[in-house]
């Protein structure tokens, strides 16, 4: 009998790692830079983004007030005619992928300060009590791109699709529905 109990594979125990403070700041400082790094990355793209969508809008502006005019061709009227339908497509995905930038950095604005609280807790020792910080989030600046891009497209459902998202971000379900 012990023969077949020594023949028995012994499961292993888990690794039960200690909280090494040093181990979890250079974690902390490692997100930190990540997170730094991607407002940075979020802020140049909104940046871009915005600067385009002024250049697209002059364009389409131009090719829009050529098609309705009375002294143009039937055929220069169709080719500005689908310029400017065109541009007003890549006006839409622009305000929409502003106002996902603007959504995406929101969130990595309650993630920031989420991780400094956790910091400045363990820093002042609370005795391991765990407070909660009430974070607002205002998704107002991209609720405003969305439907700005509802309003160039109104058939479109893709602002529809990203108020909801930020309505379920809310806890808001009705609104996520309709």
């Amino acid at each position: 009998q012990q023969q077949q109990q020594q023949q028995i594979p012994q499961v292993p125990q888990p690794i039960i790692v200690n909280n090494n403070s040093e181990q979890v700041e250079k974690a902390r400082e490692k997100l930190q830079k990540t997170c730094q790094s991607l407002q940075s990355f979020l802020e140049d793209g909104m940046s871009y983004y915005e600067s385009l969508f002024k250049r697209l809008k002059i364009e389409y502006d131009k090719y829009r007030t050529n098609s309705s005019s009375n002294n143009s061709t039937n055929n220069s009227m169709t080719q500005n005619h689908r310029l400017a339908k065109m541009l007003l497509h890549s006006l839409h995905k622009n305000l929409i992928s502003q106002g996902d930038m603007a959504r995406y950095s929101e969130l990595y604005k309650e993630y920031s300060v989420n991780n400094n609280f956790q910091q400045n807790q363990s820093q002042n020792g609370q005795n391991g009590q765990q407070q909660q910080q009430i974070i607002t989030k205002d998704y107002g600046r991209a609720k405003k791109l969305y439907l700005h891009a509802l309003e160039l497209l109104p058939n479109n459902g893709n602002p529809h699709n990203q108020l909801a998202v930020i309505a379920t971000y809310q806890n808001d379900e009705c609104e996520a529905i309709y």
